[in-house]
């Protein structure tokens, strides 16, 4: 209603009030040129009526990294993808999370609990230096938790703000996976045990204890990153570039088994006397 009133007021400017009988009096060639601002506003009015139906049809917006073969993807799809996969990589990084957390947590309580009893000054360093090493662990796991948020969402939320809560969650979840496992992760396992090395060989004035220090750091911070899961990476490539694996179409149903026909019985009386009888079997 509102187009229509806007392409009236158009048509109306066109045509200023008093003017109207004077273009009646006016020659066929003047009428034709007095036409063209309501020509103008039914192309207008045309135009966009053609783009109504693409307006109706388009979905949610999309990132700017996404391909365009995601923007056509419709909206349920994505989301169910985006479910499905945020679903698949919680068990893996819960695991993970759990083994490596109890693993850590114990290597701080222990060394903690045994330097008291150290009979050394080296030995003491290597403890304090693994222990805090195993806290720097603990700290990674807690501010860039692997676990993917999957926390159910309210009923009745719009689809294309559903769609952008479970974007964001798998795009926190494979930052984080990357950033536990890609070259920094790396370099920061290197320069970090290296450098508590270099610390407890100072502090314990012991070349050993520190090798110590960093080669078990190191080997424990490999270990750790080797093994975190980064499902959740692999998911938002597939995602952005549109790659998502569509619904196998329902089988067809299977043909009714064809019934054979039924034994038919005839009996035929002989012109001689007597009666003929016979079953028609067929196979």
């Amino acid at each position: 209603m509102i187009l229509i009133w806007g392409v009236q007021r158009l048509v109306a400017s066109s045509h200023p009030a008093g003017t109207r009988a004077k273009y009646r009096r006016v020659d066929p060639q003047r009428r034709v040129h007095g036409g063209l601002p309501r020509r103008r506003a039914v192309a207008v009015l045309a135009t966009i009526l053609a783009m109504a139906p693409g307006l109706a049809k388009a979905g949610c917006p999309v990132d700017a990294p996404a391909s365009p073969r995601l923007a056509a993807t419709p909206v349920e799809a994505r989301i169910t993808y985006l479910r499905e996969r945020l679903e698949a990589a919680r068990a893996p990084a819960e695991w993970w999370t759990g083994v490596w957390g109890i693993i850590d947590g114990g290597s701080i309580v222990g060394q903690l609990a045994a330097l008291p009893l150290a009979g050394s000054r080296s030995d003491r360093v290597v403890l304090a230096a693994g222990a805090f090493s195993g806290g720097l662990a603990i700290g990674q796991m807690v501010f860039l938790p692997v676990v993917p948020d999957t926390t159910p969402l309210p009923a009745g939320v719009d689809p294309c703000a559903t769609l952008a809560i479970l974007e964001a969650r798998i795009e926190r979840g494979a930052r984080n996976q990357a950033l536990g496992t890609g070259w920094g992760a790396q370099a920061g396992n290197v320069l970090v045990n290296g450098a508590l090395g270099v610390l407890a060989a100072l502090t314990a004035k012991d070349a050993w204890s520190g090798a110590l220090t960093a080669g078990i750091g190191w080997a424990v911070g490999e270990a750790q990153l080797l093994t975190q899961p980064t499902g959740l990476v692999r998911d938002l490539a597939r995602y952005r570039a549109g790659e998502l694996p569509l619904s196998a179409p329902a089988p067809a149903p299977a043909p009714a088994p064809a019934l054979a026909p039924a034994p038919r019985a005839r009996l035929q009386v002989l012109p001689e006397g007597g009666a003929l009888f016979a079953i028609d079997v067929p196979f």
